[in-house]
């Protein structure tokens, strides 16, 4: 209880949790407006950036279980691979629909780029699938067709082209295999004629 028959006229703060580097003063040693105000916004932008962190985390994930399910593909019949990460989705505006490989592009693409082996290849369809760079236009011919490419090092990129096409249930992977700068540079200039054309 307060004892008002005391004459004491000190006043008590509690100074463990005051900090005054929290609380802006002017030249006259008054608090300035908003002082605090930057504290609510740092924490304000701490949690969306721990939000941001998580949902990184969490796609990533995502992004390594689908690569690691690549490790399943039978190379003598036709393959479900899974579907594009959500985030792709989104971004692409695309429907959210399984990825086929079929047997006779598997084939076509062992006559075409017998270098590549069944290890390359899931690195190849890993990384441009789930970890896509740029997604450039295909052919003029071919306007559901886009090539999802991604840079391994400094002078080769994995390319992936898909077809894009809503009218089909599934997407449908067409080639896949290594390019140089060189044939990347080709295929962004190519895809900005293509969009300019239309």
């Amino acid at each position: 209880m307060f004892d008002y028959t005391q004459n004491d006229s000190t006043i008590k703060a509690d100074t463990n949790n005051f900090k005054e580097e929290e609380h802006k003063r002017d030249k006259d040693g008054k608090f300035t407006k908003g002082s605090g105000e930057d504290n609510k916004q740092k924490d304000k932008e701490e949690t969306n950036n721990e939000d941001s962190s998580e949902e990184k985390q969490k796609e990533e994930k995502e992004i390594k279980e689908k690569i690691e399910q690549l490790e399943k593909i039978d190379w003598t019949k036709d393959n479900t691979l899974p579907n594009f990460p959500k985030s792709f989705l989104k971004k692409q505006g695309l429907e959210d629909k399984p990825i086929l490989l079929k047997k006779n592009i598997i084939e076509r693409n062992k006559q075409q780029h017998p270098d590549i082996t069944e290890e390359q290849a899931i690195r190849i369809l890993g990384n441009s699938l789930y970890r896509t760079e740029a997604i450039l236009k295909g052919k003029s011919k071919r306007p559901d067709y886009y090539n999802l490419i991604t840079r391994i090092d400094n002078n080769y990129n994995d390319l992936v082209t898909v077809e894009l096409s809503n009218k089909k249930d599934n997407y449908e992977i067409v080639h896949f295999f290594i390019i140089r700068n060189t044939t990347r540079k080709k295929y962004e200039d190519d895809d900005k004629e293509l969009k300019n054309k239309s």
